[in-house]
Order: C-alpha cells, then sequence, then structure tokens
C-alpha cells in the first residue's frame, strides 16, 4: 500500500472550498425577525396542539370506557359508536404524530 500524498495546490483548493460552505451556511434566505416571528408561531401551534392532544386523550379515554361498558350490557356497539369511536382514535394519533414532529424541529 502506497501512501497518498494530497499536494499543497489541491490542500488549498480544499480550503478554499470548506471556506466558501462556512460563508454560505452563515447565509439566511430571510432576515432574522422574520425567522423570530416563523418560530414563534411554531411554538404557538405546538403548544395548542400538544393541549388539544391533552385533552383528546382524556376525552377518548371515557368514550372507550363508555363503549366498553355498551358492549357489556348490550353485547355490541352500534355501527354509529364504532365509527365514532375508530374517527377519536384517529384523531389522537395524528395529533400525537404532530406534536412529536413540532417537537423534534422545535428541539422540545
Amino acid at each position: 500500500d502506497i501512501p497518498q500524498v494530497i499536494t499543497p495546490e489541491l490542500s488549498m483548493k480544499a480550503k478554499d472550498i470548506l471556506e466558501k460552505i462556512k460563508e454560505t451556511l452563515k447565509e439566511r434566505a430571510v432576515t432574522p425577525v422574520i425567522s423570530d416571528v416563523f418560530q414563534m408561531h411554531c411554538k404557538g401551534a405546538f403548544d395548542t396542539l400538544a393541549s388539544t392532544l391533552v385533552e383528546t386523550h382524556t376525552k377518548l379515554q371515557k368514550l372507550e370506557k363508555r363503549c366498553e361498558q355498551d358492549r357489556l350490557l348490550q353485547g355490541n356497539l352500534s355501527e354509529a359508536r364504532e365509527k365514532g369511536l375508530a374517527d377519536a382514535r384517529k384523531l389522537k394519533e395524528n395529533l400525537q404524530k404532530s406534536v412529536e414532529s413540532l417537537s423534534q424541529i422545535l428541539d422540545r
């Protein structure tokens, strides 16, 4: 195995490219004020979705209890009740996914 030698010219070219990358990463597409406003709106959306998720989870637990009681008393659930329960579960799952995504983006 022959060791690979980087020429001084190639080394300088690589340093120039790295410097250009650093400068490019410093640039923003929008002003800091717009970025701050956008971040504030995202945090507000996160807070709203998180509280809605908690409320939905609580309501879903109550609905599941009622449905279980109905099953025990009547032997089964009406089609409308089954659909309502499925819709409530789907809503909770979608809210949870949204909250988790925003949580990751906002480092919360």
